[in-house]
């Protein structure tokens, strides 16, 4: 740098630096010459969104998210796209339509195993279209109602698509609450009384009947008349069943000196006891064959005196 430049500063307002060049420092230098301004550029998070009447802090290119979607997707950041799938308008109702394909068809889901391992399927116009499952089911009535089978081995049927028609599928879903939902498993014990067949909670509040009661009676042997209908208190004469003869005990011990039962191996052991130890004969499926190999083995080792489990007749040519 010159002499005649060192003793210079910066002609920026407010600015005390040494001269660099154009009459300004290295930083107000490099400004003007990157940005053609001397002004801080503005921050991002203070920046808004280029779109007029849009209050939100902008993201990226100079928009805010909703915005730089829109121009990432169409093109354009004010463009809006017409409604014409009603999936836009109530995503907990498309949540339930995924969730039943998901049941039926998509093995790494947990319930899986309870639809489609059973064999619930979902018919082909509900399957391929959300608008079709939709116009059959109307809006949910509330969000504690679900999707509930009517057949609970039957499908997610419309009963009216060509597919239903074809394979003769009726309609076989409704919205039900929690309480319809527990009482339509397959787990729940149904009855049939005067030709009608129903689960026993809803017979126990149908005729103001205790549902333990009506239980236990039934565990009783009651029939399902008896049940129902007579008073508590009541006692019901039952036939005795017919005895079963008992079964025969499995011999396991052997009445036999040197024999015992293996009960791994499901045989006879023999054996000889000389000074404390056993000295295993051989093993046999018959106790009177074992006793006897036993004897032999015990005669020609031991000697007269040992004990014998039967007695033997020298014969004599």
């Amino acid at each position: 740098m010159n002499e005649k430049n060192q003793n210079r500063i910066c002609i920026a307002l407010g600015c005390e630096r040494q001269y660099h060049a154009k009459g300004y420092c290295n930083i107000h230098y490099a400004r003007l010459k990157t940005r053609g301004s001397l002004d801080l550029p503005q921050r991002m998070y203070e920046r808004k969104c280029g779109v007029s009447d849009c209050e939100r802090k902008a993201v990226a290119h100079g928009y805010c998210s909703p915005h730089v979607h829109r121009l990432q997707r169409y093109g354009d950041p004010i463009y809006k796209p017409p409604i014409t799938d009603l999936s836009s308008v109530d995503t907990s109702l498309y949540a339930v339509w995924n969730g039943m394909k998901q049941r039926c068809y998509n093995t790494n889901v947990k319930s899986y195993i309870d639809y489609g391992a059973r064999g619930v399927w979902v018919c082909l116009a509900w399957r391929s279209s959300y608008t079709h499952f939709i116009a059959d089911m109307g809006p949910r009535p509330s969000h504690e109602m679900s999707l509930d089978r009517v057949d609970n081995d039957g499908g997610y049927t419309c009963g009216h698509c060509e597919d239903c028609q074809v394979n003769g599928w009726p309609s076989n879903v409704k919205w039900a609450s929690r309480i319809e939902q527990a009482r339509n498993r397959r787990t729940s014990r149904r009855i049939t009384f005067r030709g009608e067949t129903k689960t026993i909670v809803e017979w126990s509040e149908l005729l103001s009947l205790n549902q333990f009661r009506v239980i236990d009676r039934l565990n009783r042997g009651w029939t399902v008349e008896q049940a129902l209908t007579l008073p508590a208190g009541a006692k019901v004469i039952q036939r005795s069943r017919k005895e079963k003869p008992p079964r025969p005990k499995r011999v396991t011990s052997s009445q036999h000196v040197g024999v015992t039962f293996n009960k791994q191996l499901k045989n006879w052991r023999a054996y000889v006891t000389v000074d404390g130890l056993q000295i295993t004969v051989g093993s046999y499926t018959d106790e009177a064959e074992a006793a006897s190999m036993r004897d032999q083995y015990a005669s020609q080792l031991l000697g007269d005196g040992v004990q014998l489990n039967f007695e033997y007749k020298e014969v004599t040519m």
